[in-house]
C-alpha cells in the first residue's frame, strides 16, 4: 500500500481517538518511520507545536535532567497529506518507539530504578514543555513512551513482518462490504517487551500526542474543555468549568501517572523515608486546589526527585546496573 511516492505503509501499529499510528518504510532513506494518519478532513496543529519545542532549547543551564527533558520531545520527519475514498487525511512521520509506559506495564513490573528512571524523565519533558509556553492536556502513562532500542532499521520487511496477524471483516446483518472497508484487518503491531526486562540504559522516553496541546498565554480554554481522560481530569473541571485550563492541569494529571506507575507495589517495598517524600510529593501535586500544586520545576525540585528518582537517572546515563526487581 502506497502513501506516498517514497515510503510503503505495512500493518497498522496502534489506534489512537481521532488517528491511527502505522509502521511505514521510508524507501529513499532505508529506515522505518511511526506515520501518524488523522481522521479524515481533520486538521493536525500538533506538528506545529512539536516543532516549536524540538526546536526550542532549555530555559535554564544544560543539565542530564533539562536535556532528558528537551530530549523527550519527537521531531516530526515529515508532513503531507493523503487523499482517499474517505476525505483527505493530515499525515507526518517521526522516529518508531518501542512501547508506551501503560502498556508494556499491564501485566509486569518496572524495575525498581527503571520506574525511577522513567519518572523522572517524565516529570523533566513536562518541565521543559511547560518552560517553552505549552500544556499538554493528555498526561498518561498511554503517552509516556519508550525510544526503540532495537535494531529494527537493520531487519528486510520480511523479517519484521514474518507472519501478519489478520482478522477478517465482516458486517453485523451479513451483508457485502462498502468499497471503503477493507476485507481484512491487520492486528496492530507489538514491538515491546515486559517491564520487567527493560534495563536503565534502556529508559529513554517520549513524550507523544499534542494534539490537544495549547499555550495559554496565547488561547483561552475552560477547564470544562479539558481533553484528559475522564477519569484523570482534575477537579477544576467540574468544580470550576468556566476557569482558564493552565499547567496547574497538567501536574494534576503527572501526579495521577506517577500514582498509576507506583500503584501495583505493595505498601512497605519502599524504604519508609522515601515512601513518605513520595506522598507527600503527590499530596501536594494532588491539591484540589490548582493554586496549591506544585509547579513542573519544582517537581524537579522536590525531595524525591532529588534522593530518590535523580540517582537511579544518574546510573541510566552511566550504564550502572540496575537493582533487582523488588517484591511485588
Amino acid at each position: 500500500m502506497s502513501s506516498k511516492g517514497d515510503m510503503d505503509l505495512w500493518p497498522s501499529w496502534a489506534m489512537r481517538g481521532f488517528s491511527t499510528v502505522w509502521l511505514a518504510r521510508d524507501i529513499e532513506q532505508h529506515t522505518y518511520v511511526a506515520l501518524k494518519i488523522g481522521v479524515s478532513d481533520s486538521r493536525i496543529h500538533e506538528t506545529t507545536v512539536m516543532k516549536v519545542l524540538s526546536e526550542s532549547k532549555p530555559s535554564v543551564p544544560t543539565t542530564s535532567v533539562t536535556a532528558s527533558g528537551a530530549g523527550a520531545i519527537p521531531v516530526p520527519l515529515d508532513e503531507f497529506t493523503v487523499h482517499g475514498p474517505n476525505g483527505t487525511h493530515p499525515c507526518y512521520t517521526t522516529a518508531v518507539a518501542e512501547c508506551n509506559i501503560r502498556d508494556c506495564s499491564s501485566s509486569r513490573m518496572f524495575k525498581l530504578d527503571v520506574a525511577k528512571a522513567l519518572a523522572l524523565k517524565l516529570v523533566s519533558a513536562v518541565a521543559f514543555m511547560h518552560d517553552q509556553g505549552y500544556v499538554h492536556d493528555e498526561i498518561h502513562l498511554g503517552n509516556a513512551m519508550i525510544k526503540l532500542n532495537s535494531g529494527l532499521g537493520t531487519l528486510s520487511i520480511d523479517q519484521v513482518y514474518v507472519r501478519p496477524q489478520t482478522e477478517d471483516i465482516s458486517r453485523a446483518d451479513e451483508g457485502a462490504l462498502p468499497p471503503n472497508v477493507p476485507a481484512r484487518a491487520v492486528r496492530p503491531l507489538d514491538l515491546g517487551k515486559p517491564a520487567s526486562e527493560i534495563s536503565l540504559k534502556e529508559t529513554n522516553l517520549l513524550l507523544i500526542d499534542f494534539g490537544e496541546s495549547f499555550a495559554p498565554a496565547k488561547t483561552f480554554r475552560p477547564c470544562k474543555d479539558c481533553r484528559s481522560y475522564l477519569a484523570a481530569r482534575p477537579p477544576e473541571c467540574r468544580f470550576e468549568p468556566s476557569s482558564p485550563l493552565s499547567f496547574s492541569a497538567d501536574i494534576w494529571c503527572l501526579g495521577i501517572a506517577l500514582w498509576d506507575s507506583k500503584a501495583k507495589r505493595k505498601a512497605g517495598v519502599l524504604p519508609q523515608d522515601e515512601e513518605a517524600a513520595f506522598i507527600f510529593l503527590l499530596s501536594r501535586m494532588l491539591s484540589l486546589d490548582p493554586r496549591g500544586r506544585p509547579s513542573a520545576n519544582k517537581v524537579l525540585a522536590s525531595e524525591w526527585i532529588k534522593n530518590w528518582a535523580m540517582p537511579s537517572l544518574q546510573q541510566s546515563l552511566a550504564g550502572i546496573p540496575e537493582q533487582n526487581a523488588m517484591p511485588q
